[in-house]
C-alpha cells in the first residue's frame, strides 16, 4: 500500500466528511459478526430491512473506529452489493465494503471483481464507478479517482455524491476555481447539501473570503446533526476566536463535541478556549477527553502542566509535561517546562538531563 487505509477508511466510513477517525473501543458486538449478520440478512432478500442492516454496521464502524477485518466476508458482502441500483441501497455503501475490503485484503482483491463488473457493461454502473473512484483516491491515483467519478456522474447525473467527490479532489489538487465551480452547481441544484457547504466554505477561507466562509460554514452547522455539521461548527468557531468573541467560539466547539463526540480535537479546542477564559474546572475535563479519545496528541498535556503549574501543583505539572514530551520528544517548549518544574522541584540531575535531551 502506499499510503495508510486505515484514517482513509475512516474517513470514507464518516460519509466522506472530514471528521477525524475516532478513538476504537471495545465491543459487545464486533463489525464482522454484524457485517455477517447483514450479509446473510442479503442473501435472503435484498430488500430495505437488509440493506439497513448493512447500513447500521458501517454506523457503528464509523462511530466506534473498530474495523471490520474478514476479507472473505466482505469480499461476499461486495459481491452482494453490486447488483443493487443506488435507488436501493446507498452507493457508499459499496464504497466502504469496497475500501474496508482493501484494508482487509489488498488492492487487488478490492478492486477486481468492481473492475470486471464495470467492464461487462452490467446495470447498476454508478456504486462501482463510485467505488472504484474512491478506491484509487485512498491508494494516492488521483487522476483514475478523477475518471471514475467522471464516469459515475455522467452514468447518474441526478446523483451528487460523485460530482461532490470530483470537487473536493479539485480542492486538494489547489484548483480552488475548479472546486468552486464544482460546489456551486452542486448547491444549485442541492442548496442544502450539507457537506458541499462546508467544502466551499473551506475553498472560500483558502481564497481570503471570511465572511462568504462563515456563511457557508453556518448554514453546514445548522443543517447538519453529524460528523459534517460537527466540522462546521469547529470552522466557525475557530473564526470567532480569531475575532475575539470567545462566548460565541465556546458554543460552537462545544456544538462540535455534541454533534461528534468522539472526535478529541473539538474537546481540545473547547478546553483550550475554556482555559483562555480562565475557567479551569471545564478546561480540564475537555482537555482529559481530548487525551482519551486522542491518546497520541502531545496538546492538551502541556495545557494541564500548565494549569497545575499554576495551582501549584508540581508534581503533576511535572507528569503531564513528561506525557507530553514523550509523544512529542522535539518539542522544546514542553522540555523547557518539564525542565522548569523539575527544578523547582529540586530535582537538578533529572532537568539537566531532560534540558539537554537525553530523555522526556
Amino acid at each position: 500500500m502506499t499510503r495508510s487505509v486505515l484514517p482513509l477508511l475512516a474517513l470514507a466510513l464518516a460519509l466522506f466528511a472530514c471528521s477525524e477517525p475516532k478513538a476504537p473501543e471495545v465491543r459487545a458486538v464486533d463489525p464482522d459478526e454484524r457485517l455477517r449478520a447483514a450479509a446473510a440478512a442479503l442473501e435472503r432478500a435484498a430488500g430495505p430491512e437488509a440493506v439497513d442492516q448493512v447500513s447500521a454496521a458501517f454506523d457503528e464502524v464509523r462511530e466506534t473506529g473498530v474495523q471490520p477485518t474478514d476479507a472473505v466476508l466482505l469480499a461476499r458482502l461486495q459481491t452482494l452489493l453490486l447488483p443493487l441500483p443506488p435507488e436501493q441501497a446507498d452507493p457508499r455503501l459499496l464504497v466502504n465494503t469496497t475500501l474496508a475490503l482493501a484494508n482487509a485484503a489488498d488492492l487487488l482483491a478490492a478492486r477486481q471483481p468492481l473492475v470486471e463488473w464495470t467492464t461487462a457493461k452490467r446495470d447498476s454502473l454508478y456504486s462501482p464507478y463510485l467505488a472504484l473512484g474512491h478506491l484509487a483516491h485512498a491508494f494516492g491515483h488521483d487522476d483514475p479517482a478523477r475518471m471514475w467519478f467522471g464516469r459515475a456522474a455522467r452514468e447518474a447525473p441526478e446523483r451528487v455524491e460523485a460530482p461532490l467527490a470530483l470537487a473536493k479532489l479539485h480542492a486538494a489538487a489547489g484548483d480552488l476555481s475548479a472546486a468552486r465551480a464544482g460546489f456551486d452547481d452542486l448547491l444549485e441544484r442541492v442548496p442544502d447539501l450539507a457537506e458541499a457547504r462546508l467544502y466551499r466554505g473551506i475553498v472560500y477561507g483558502q481564497l481570503g473570503d471570511e465572511e462568504k466562509a462563515m456563511a457557508d460554514w453556518t448554514a453546514a452547522a445548522a443543517g447538519d446533526s453529524g460528523d459534517v455539521g460537527a466540522q462546521a461548527a469547529n470552522m466557525v468557531g475557530a473564526v470567532l476566536v480569531k475575532r475575539g468573541d470567545h462566548d460565541a467560539a465556546l458554543a460552537q466547539f462545544e456544538l462540535a463535541v455534541q454533534r461528534d463526540p468522539r472526535a478529541g480535537a473539538y474537546a481540545y479546542n473547547a478546553g483550550q478556549l475554556l482555559h483562555l477564559m480562565h475557567r479551569p474546572e471545564e478546561a480540564r475535563l475537555q482537555l482529559e477527553r481530548s487525551i482519551e479519545l486522542r491518546p497520541t496528541d502531545h496538546r492538551p498535556h502541556f495545557l494541564l502542566g500548565q494549569m497545575d503549574e499554576t495551582e501549584g501543583q508540581d508534581e503533576q505539572a511535572a507528569a503531564h509535561f513528561r506525557s507530553g514530551l514523550a509523544l512529542s520528544p522535539t518539542d522544546e517548549t514542553l522540555r523547557y517546562a518539564l525542565t522548569r518544574v523539575l527544578e523547582r522541584l529540586g530535582r537538578t540531575e533529572e532537568a539537566a538531563q531532560v534540558a539537554a535531551g537525553e530523555g522526556p
